[in-house]
């Protein structure tokens, strides 16, 4: 009896430290929420983000929620870098497409995520992969990852995409991931509304069931090559390249699967095209 006394006074006081360590990050959060309010948007931050074309295209008001919400980000995250510091310039552009893609989300600020590596260049991952039993082990060159509260991404890819209208946005591929799993499961649903999934899954999966057909034949893409064959590995893989396609090139997705835009319309809650009527697409 004395053991089973003592192991639960043990557990008990684990308990009381827990509770109270969380309680305390609690705090500090909404003490850092309050004091960011009343804090201006640094200068310095805002002269990377007027390079961004994606920036100069919008309104003052998503701007001003933009901002602060990259003040939390910049704050709550740890930023590590591998054989190269972080800047400043890192830390506004990365934060920058994480950020627009939840800015009228109504939700924490990647609250599962804790830990933001960037890379100089790709990065080499090597893998155990099994075939019917078989196993082996292959390298794989990767521009980002994002897995277990932590993204990692090559600032040489991010840098190139974030000053240019381009297919490809490392960064907002690494973050959909995020955004997908956050229900803890990167299946290419993301958290919705209960009425949603239905619509959703109807759509999306029968858009990539179809591109996966075309990239295990390798022929006739037609308008499928908007996505290419890498959204074509996994429903989760779709979803990233599917998000990437939304922001970068939303007046070509919208022309050729209308039913996918709306999707992601409905769950990013903006309508990129609007954005882009002052670009080029």
């Amino acid at each position: 009896m004395l053991y089973y006394s003592g192991l639960i006074q043990i557990l008990l006081v684990i308990l009381v430290l827990f509770i109270t360590i969380e309680t305390i990050k609690w705090i500090n959060h909404l003490l850092l929420l309050k004091e960011l309010k009343t804090i201006p948007f640094p200068s310095h931050y805002e002269k990377v983000l007027k390079k961004i074309p994606y920036y100069n295209l919008l309104s003052q008001d998503l701007k001003l929620k933009l901002h602060y919400k990259m003040m939390i980000f910049i704050e709550e995250k740890e930023w590590l870098g591998i054989k190269k510091d972080v800047t400043y310039e890192m830390k506004v552009v990365i934060s920058f497409y994480a950020c627009l893609m939840i800015v009228n989300l109504d939700k924490e600020v990647y609250e599962n995520l804790s830990t933001i590596y960037v890379y100089p260049y790709e990065f080499i991952l090597d893998e155990v992969k099994s075939y019917d039993g078989i196993y082996t082990k292959e390298k794989f060159i990767l521009e980002g990852q994002s897995s277990g509260g932590v993204v990692i991404i090559s600032w040489h890819n991010a840098k190139r995409e974030a000053y240019h209208f381009k297919n490809h946005n490392v960064i907002i591929h690494e973050f959909a991931h995020e955004l997908d799993f956050e229900d803890g499961v990167a299946d290419g649903v993301p958290v919705l509304d209960n009425l949603k999934y239905k619509a959703w899954a109807d759509v999306m999966f029968k858009t990539y069931k179809a591109l996966n057909a075309k990239s295990l034949t390798n022929r006739f893409w037609g308008k499928y090559k908007l996505f290419g064959s890498s959204g074509a590995i996994n429903t989760a893989e779709f979803f990233a390249v599917a998000s990437e396609v939304f922001f970068e090139k939303p007046k070509s997705l919208r022309k050729n699967f209308p039913e996918v835009y709306e999707q992601l319309k409905q769950f990013y809650k903006i309508d990129t095209i609007k954005l882009f009527i002052k670009g080029t697409n």
